[in-house]
């Protein structure tokens, strides 16, 4: 018996551990897919004059403001050297949500994540990366705000967030997470 769940657990499961995909840390701006199909960049999208990309973003769940801006810090009000920053602006009170020193990137469904720590470490911004395949759309950003405490999420839709080939010996060079367990 213990053998048939054993089979019935990893034949329910298998499809989505063949499917794991990680994206790699490459440098603060980009990831390569371990799977070899290619890299996420975003230094194309980021503004390198001090200012954010997108500047005292409206929420869909709160009443604060964001702003965030990849690969280069900005400056906002007291948040100073931030990748993105919420401001409160009953109280007139900025908070830095996420720093350009502290970078992940997770893989969720068919998108990137880009997750900034803040460098306190107390909070953190999850910004989901998502591919526009029309070339001629301007970057957007949905900001959704605060979900679980001290966690702020958006997302941002750009053609510059489709996957480019990644620069040579980069991806590709090891076994997936569905190959392993189909080794083993």
């Amino acid at each position: 018996m213990n053998e048939f769940y054993l089979f019935t657990v990893l034949l329910i499961t298998l499809p989505d551990l063949v499917t794991l995909k990680v994206c790699e840390y490459r440098d603060s701006c980009s990831c390569v897919f371990d799977d070899g199909s290619g890299m996420i960049d975003l230094a194309s999208l980021a503004r390198t004059d001090g200012m954010p990309l997108f500047q005292d973003q409206s929420s869909t769940a709160d009443l604060f403001l964001y702003s965030y801006n990849p690969c280069k810090s900005f400056d906002e009000g007291t948040c100073t050297s931030v990748s993105a920053c919420q401001y409160d602006p009953y109280l007139y009170v900025y908070y830095e949500i996420g720093s350009q020193n502290h970078v992940t990137f997770n893989v969720d469904g068919s998108n990137v994540v880009a997750i900034y720590a803040s460098d306190d470490g107390a909070r953190s911004t999850h910004v989901t990366l998502v591919c526009d395949t029309n070339p001629n759309s301007p970057p957007s950003v949905t900001v959704t705000g605060e979900g679980a405490q001290t966690n702020y999420y958006m997302q941002v839709t750009a053609p510059q967030l489709c996957a480019v080939p990644a620069p040579a010996g980069w991806g590709g060079g090891g076994l997936s997470g569905g190959s392993v367990l189909l080794i083993m």
